[in-house]
């Protein structure tokens, strides 16, 4: 897959509150048809991975991944990154769908794909003081009323064990995961047995000391290159080190903040290898025994 600088600086310029003025349309248009184009191309690169279905349930649009297992299936929800869209990260997802997870995804209003051009994060990403769990509560709604449309449908209901249920999130999609363990109290859901979290949007818990509410096991992925949200995971008493046990945290050579969906590749094998064996371990109970082995592209491990 090839890689395009311009496009994840682009990317990352809209990420932040303010850095791309609503008067550049054009450029917000750009950026969303590339993303677009590229989220295209790889699927049609990966002819032989797990296929999403699109739904329609709770009145959103929600990917899907089905495992081809028999009987019910642990649970996975993945909330994805602020103009994301729920299949960006359809590496993972199909991995997980493909190792006996049911995996569904929403689509929240800040979508690229929701064809709207380019959102702004209510509140500032420095000055996380202001953030509430009033900030990106729909979010949360989106979610809650996703699990429910699946509690409730005839066809699918049958497939899940609503008992046994794992978070994944990514950027402001981790926020939204972490909310939902517990970060933010009234977010919180029953049945969770583990969360991962990658490049996630925790500094508004550290804020507002939170972290320590979760009483889930949580696994942190960073980068190298993720210079605006790792450095503040793995710093001391930042979110990792504010998260109580069990934990962990894996950095991962020259990744940065996109590489976490389908825009790029690097490392893909490994983010999936600690994903599936962190949530086969807490949500299956298997003994995974290599799963705080330090792969070769894994620059920072930590558990407890």
């Amino acid at each position: 897959m090839r890689k395009n600088k311009p496009l994840l600086l682009l990317l990352f310029a809209a990420f932040l509150p303010g850095a791309i003025p609503p008067a550049h349309a054009t450029i917000r248009d750009r950026i969303k048809e590339r993303v677009q184009q590229r989220m295209e191309q790889h699927q049609e690169e990966s002819a032989g991975e797990q296929k999403a279905e699109t739904l329609t349930l709770g009145s959103r649009t929600v990917a899907i991944w089905r495992p081809e297992t028999t009987g019910r299936a642990p649970l996975i929800l993945f909330s994805h990154g602020l103009n994301g869209c729920e299949t960006q990260s359809t590496f993972l997802t199909g991995a997980l769908a493909q190792a006996g997870y049911f995996v569904a995804a929403p689509r929240h209003k800040d979508a690229i794909c929701n064809g709207n051009g380019l959102s702004r994060a209510e509140e500032s990403f420095i000055h996380t003081e202001n953030w509430s769990s009033q900030t990106h509560r729909d979010r949360r709604d989106d979610m809650i009323a996703v699990l429910n449309a699946l509690k409730e449908d005839p066809q699918l209901s049958p497939l899940i064990d609503f008992d046994n249920i794992g978070l994944l999130g990514h950027s402001l999609g981790g926020y939204t995961v972490l909310g939902l363990a517990g970060g933010w109290p009234d977010w919180k859901i029953d049945n969770v047995r583990a969360v991962v979290a990658l490049s996630p949007v925790c500094q508004p818990f550290v804020t507002h000391d939170t972290l320590s509410r979760i009483d889930r096991p949580v696994q942190y992925q960073g980068g190298t290159r993720d210079l605006g949200i790792t450095p503040g995971i793995k710093k001391q008493n930042g979110c990792y080190d504010q998260t109580a046990a069990p934990a962990m945290f894996v950095e991962f050579q020259g990744v940065g903040h996109f590489t976490f969906s389908d825009l790029q590749t690097k490392s893909h094998d490994s983010m999936t290898f600690y994903a599936r064996n962190f949530f086969d371990r807490f949500m299956r109970g298997k003994n995974v025994e290599n799963l705080i082995d330090k792969r070769p592209d894994v620059t920072d491990l930590r558990s407890k």
